[in-house]
């Protein structure tokens, strides 16, 4: 809705973030260099502020994180159980979404999982989140060169067609006259040159 109404204004809009964007930056930069450790809101919260604002912003950032989890591994549950069904497996009903999310659901099964295997990431300690993400990373640019790949020859394939078809329509005859052409075989009409 808002892509056909708002005009220019999505223009503006996307100013106004980088505006806000750079203003938390800036925030950030400040607080780090009051505070000699990393850290995050947290950290710098519990410098700045105290310790029951740290405390807050702490339990805070574990509600939020827990939360943004839940939705992405939703969305990444229907993903997962589309590529299932798309494999041939009969996916059950009961363990396609929570009750109330569509016909016979009783809990998103592959959402749960995906929940408790990123818990499970976590409690292994940095070093292992960081080989994950690596891993996972590697995968995203594999895939998406791939993509690219196979678009491109997909594109030049498209192209040639369209080339083809673009050439298949008008000939020039051996003696300079126009002349119309249908699929392989060419029915020489005659064109009057204007």
């Amino acid at each position: 809705m808002a892509n056909a109404t708002a005009g220019p204004a999505v223009v503006i809009s996307f100013l106004l973030t980088g505006v806000a964007s750079a203003a938390a930056a800036f925030s950030y930069a400040e607080f780090a260099g009051m505070i000699p450790r990393a850290g995050s809101a947290y950290t710098y919260g519990y410098a700045v502020l105290g310790e029951l604002v740290g405390w807050c912003i702490g339990w805070d950032l574990l509600l939020e994180y827990t939360a943004i989890v839940a939705v992405v591994a939703i969305g990444i549950s229907g993903y997962f159980s589309f590529l299932v069904e798309q494999a041939g497996a009969d996916v059950p009903a009961w363990m396609l979404g929570a009750p109330g999310t569509g016909e016979g659901g009783v809990v998103d099964l592959f959402a749960v999982i995906l929940c408790l295997l990123i818990a499970f990431l976590l409690t292994q300690g940095i070093k292992a989140a960081a080989r994950f993400e690596t891993v996972v990373v590697g995968l995203k640019v594999a895939v998406d060169l791939l993509v690219v790949v196979v678009d491109t020859v997909r594109g030049w394939d498209a192209m040639y067609v369209a080339l083809a078809e673009a050439l298949d329509a008008v000939l020039v005859t051996t003696d300079g006259r126009l002349a119309a052409a249908s699929g392989a075989t060419c029915r020489i009409e005659a064109v009057t040159a204007s």
